[in-house]
Formats: structure tokens, C-alpha cells, sequence
């Protein structure tokens, strides 16, 4: 899970922020897949400062609030959580207090999906995309908008350090000719000692870590794992 606020942080307000970017393995950075653009910017401050991996610069906006930027994907992605840094300690009337997020097909239907005040921020700030049902946990979309709506100290342009966005990784799947053979130990029991050797199949592909993805998923894919077990004649549960 990502990391929470480092000072405090309440259902659509967050307070101060995190020195380190810390994200869950099963999230990816889906924002390289996206066309970036922006509603107003001072020359040299512009959207690629958005995306540089340095948080020295920053885009500026110049021009009437609400200050936008705009994330537009090819095709519907999912998405989970957005992460922004901002420095109030650096930045102070520039700093965002006040974030509207909008998701849609495009221009033409956004919707806004949350609001979030930020109390003086400084570090990396996570917004979830996760609605009020505890089952909504991502956001299925075309396109994402992030509208400043207010700065601290009633400032009139803003400046955002950093933009990530992150979805959930796709789920492995065995693919013809990225197989290998390979063995694991399964007991029989709490006190058995002849463990039986169960010859399985892994991928070479799959990012998660092969044995918990191979034990979890054996009696269901026999179409992806072959086995042998030897000196074994009991149940598969």
C-alpha cells in the first residue's frame, strides 16, 4: 500500500507529505502512456517539467484559475492512484490548497470523481482514485484532468513539482515457449517428513514471485503445469 501522509491525513484533506515515493509492487506508473498538456504555462516551466523526474523544476501556470492538466490515453486504462509532489516551504502563494480530479471520455464528459484540500504540503501527496463502494478500487477511463482550484495565501498561479499516475499491473499469464521446468516441496502434512516432489512449470515472463503465483494457481491450470508426484497417492486438498 502506498505510503500514508507523513503529518496527517482525513477523508478529502491532506496534510504535509512524503520525503520518499513509496509504491505497492502490484501498481505501475501509467503516465508514459498518456499525452500531457496544460491549460497556461510560463516559457521554460511547461508540462515536461511535470514529467522529468526532477523535483528542482516545476510547471507554472499563467493564467486564470482553475489551472489544468490534462492526462489522455488511447484507450480506456485503469487507474488507482495519482501522486503529486509539492513543496509549501518552497513555493508558499504557489502551493495548490484546493485539487478537483475528473475522469471521462474526453473534454466533452468529465466528471469530477473527488476533491481534495491540501493543508501546506511538502513532500509526495497521494490522491486515491478508489470511490466510496469499498469495491471500486480503480478508475476505468480515457482520460484524466487535474484542476487546480485554489493556491494557499489566495495566489493566483501554481506550481506542481512532479505527476505520477498509477494502475494496477495486468495479471501474469504463460505464454507458448516461455515455459521452463522446475520443482518445489509440498508436505502432506503438519508432521510429514517424506514430502513429495512436484514437478511444475513456471514463466519466464510473470513479475510476481513464481512460487506463490505456481502453488496458488496448480489445481486450476493444468493447462499451463505439468507434475509428477512421487510416493504420494492422497488428495489434491
Amino acid at each position: 500500500m502506498a505510503a500514508e501522509s507523513s503529518e496527517g491525513e482525513e477523508e478529502g484533506k491532506v496534510t504535509g507529505g512524503n520525503q520518499i515515493l513509496m509504491i505497492d509492487d502490484d501498481l505501475r506508473e501509467m503516465g508514459k502512456k498518456a499525452a500531457w498538456s496544460v491549460s497556461s504555462c510560463k516559457p521554460g516551466n511547461g508540462v515536461i517539467s511535470l514529467r522529468d523526474d526532477n523535483l528542482e523544476t516545476y510547471w507554472q501556470s499563467d493564467g486564470a484559475q482553475p489551472h489544468l492538466v490534462n492526462i489522455q490515453f488511447q484507450k480506456k486504462v485503469r487507474l488507482q492512484l495519482i501522486v503529486l509532489y509539492v513543496d509549501f516551504k518552497l513555493d508558499e502563494s504557489y502551493t495548490p490548497s484546493k485539487i478537483s480530479i475528473r475522469a471521462g471520455d474526453g473534454f466533452h464528459n468529465l466528471k469530477e470523481i473527488k476533491t481534495v484540500e491540501l493543508v501546506k504540503p511538502t513532500g509526495w501527496v497521494y490522491l486515491s482514485l478508489s470511490g466510496a463502494d469499498p469495491r471500486e478500487t480503480f478508475v476505468n477511463t480515457f482520460m484524466l484532468q487535474i484542476a487546480v482550484l485554489s493556491n494557499h495565501l489566495n495566489g493566483r498561479d501554481t506550481h506542481v513539482r512532479q505527476i505520477k499516475i498509477y494502475g494496477p499491473r495486468p495479471r501474469c499469464k504463460a505464454q507458448k515457449g516461455d515455459l521452463w521446468p522446475t520443482t518445489v516441496m509440498v508436505a502432506t502434512g503438519p508432521c510429514s517428513t517424506n514430502r513429495p516432489r512436484i514437478h511444475v512449470w513456471k514463466t519466464r515472463s510473470c513479475p510476481y514471485p513464481w512460487p506463490v503465483h505456481v502453488l496458488a494457481n496448480f489445481q486450476n491450470n493444468f493447462v499451463y503445469f505439468s507434475h509428477r508426484i512421487s510416493g504420494w497417492n492422497g488428495p489434491w486438498s
